[in-house]
């Protein structure tokens, strides 16, 4: 397994740990507004709806943990590959759909936004490259993913991200995913929608179209 992969592979999995998550921040109860959330250090921003729910880094550490046994299954060897790996990582944010204790659907969709610091890897040369070794990670993993469709590219203010979908078969469930990734400097931004009914998927890429690079 690629060991500068690993968080781009755990984000999607969260949806399934919200269970677990410690308390979420209180939602904004005007359903039509956003929040910005600007990431000056990386030159980007984006708006998540006001009554989402955002989970940032201080508040990840207990969902990590269950989507590493979740990703591999509690094998030791593959436990210590991905503790690896998550200290080249910075976990930026999830953002759900709903309140994870008041669900109303079958699954609470996200939006996941993680970078990884590839500063010692000259081998992973590009955002394609990078995407390419994640898609071959994700089938070494504990879990049914399967590769949909070719890789398409889509501009945002100006920068290219690669996407690939990605279907989960999960909990006798197919969670539909896409996978985004795109170069700032030496680092991978990356963003992972996960969902199932095509409302879903429209509301997440509602959100995604917000994104602005500078």
């Amino acid at each position: 397994m690629n060991k500068q992969l690993a968080v781009f592979l755990l984000t999607p999995l969260l949806s399934f740990a919200t269970l677990y998550a410690q308390e979420l921040p209180p939602a904004d109860s005007t359903a039509h507004t956003t929040r910005l959330f600007a990431f000056e250090e990386l030159g980007f921003s984006i708006e998540i709806p006001a009554h989402w729910y955002v989970v940032q880094d201080t508040a990840n550490r207990q969902l990590m943990e269950q989507v590493r046994q979740l990703m591999t299954g509690g094998e030791e060897e593959l436990l210590g590959q991905f503790g690896q790996m998550e200290k080249r990582e910075t976990y930026l944010l999830t953002a759900f759909e709903q309140n994870p204790r008041k669900l109303h659907q079958a699954y609470n969709a996200s939006i996941a936004i993680t970078t990884e610091d590839l500063s010692d890897l000259p081998e992973i040369t590009d955002a394609q490259v990078y995407l390419a070794r994640s898609m071959q990670t994700l089938q070494q993993s504990k879990l049914d993913y399967r590769i949909s469709g070719p890789v398409k590219v889509y501009m945002y203010s100006g920068q290219h991200l690669y996407a690939r979908k990605v279907h989960l078969h999960y909990g006798g469930s197919q969670i539909k995913q896409v996978y985004y990734t795109t170069f700032i400097g030496r680092k991978a931004l990356n963003v992972v929608i996960s969902y199932l009914s095509e409302a879903q998927r429209h509301s997440l890429e509602t959100v995604l179209r917000s994104l602005v690079f500078r």
